[in-house]
């Protein structure tokens, strides 16, 4: 299988790991070529080669490995903090997606009865930037009437089931109510 699929991050993984637990040291390649597929991999990955190397006496790869543990828990914390809000000072661009995936999440944006405008952007991220990471802020009324907390409430519920089935990370949130200004 993996002969078959050789960029699939996730067989990579499963596969250095069984190895490596058969005292395998082709493990290591392929959990090495896990974390270049998915650079996001490497807090799990790296520990992995650091206990490897410590168990068969290879004092100073394992101290390398965890060398490089930290600095990717680092990162990762890093990247955790950056996705997981929306500031005023951060950078967007065009979504960046092909029809073929956009419009199925259009059908189901349009099936929500209390949404009404939505912007859809890409947030510029520092940390894995190959990890899209979409923002979705939406209106439940034009801009000249009030929309209630109820339809905001309704709104967003639905969104939280759209998007949950999306297959990329997106933060969503209405720019009425508390958050009136954001657009602006």
């Amino acid at each position: 299988l993996i002969v078959r699929e050789p960029n699939r991050a996730a067989l990579t993984y499963v596969v250095g790991q069984g190895l490596l637990q058969r005292d395998d040291d082709a493990g290591m390649a392929l959990l090495e070529r896990t974390i270049a597929l998915e650079p996001g991999s490497a807090v799990a990955v790296y520990p992995l080669l650091r206990d490897y190397c410590w168990k068969h006496g290879r004092k100073d790869e394992a101290q390398a490995w965890h060398s490089r543990f930290v600095q990717a828990a680092e990162i990762d914390d890093a990247s955790q903090r950056e996705r997981s809000s929306v500031l005023a000072s951060d950078k967007f661009e065009r979504h960046g997606l092909d029809a073929a995936v956009l419009q199925p999440l259009l059908e189901r944006l349009r099936a929500i009865p209390d949404l009404g405008k939505v912007y859809f952007v890409r947030k510029r991220v520092k940390h894995y930037p190959e990890r899209p990471l979409f923002v979705l802020a939406y209106r439940v009324a034009p801009w000249w009437r009030w929309a209630s907390k109820k339809a905001r409430e309704r709104a967003h519920e639905a969104l939280g089931q759209v998007l949950g089935n999306f297959a990329h990370e997106t933060i969503f949130f209405c720019v009425e109510g508390e958050n009136a200004g954001m657009l602006g």
